[in-house]
């Protein structure tokens, strides 16, 4: 149950992640570029993530 609370707060902490780092590209701290390559690596764990989370609920509900 413990692992759970850590995993929604690490997938939380990754749609914060990516809120910053669409504010550092509009103020022009990184390229278009870059801000792509980085948010496509947070997209790629969040969606591992919440898989994760899927998969660790339905085995405890089984």
């Amino acid at each position: 149950m413990f692992k759970r609370r850590f995993i929604d707060i690490s997938l939380g902490s990754s749609f914060e992640l990516q809120t910053q780092l669409l504010i550092a590209c509009q103020n022009e701290y990184l390229s278009k570029d870059k801000t792509e390559e980085i948010e496509n690596k947070i997209i790629e764990f969040q969606k591992m993530t919440i898989g994760f989370i899927s998969k660790l609920d339905a085995s405890l509900s089984s």
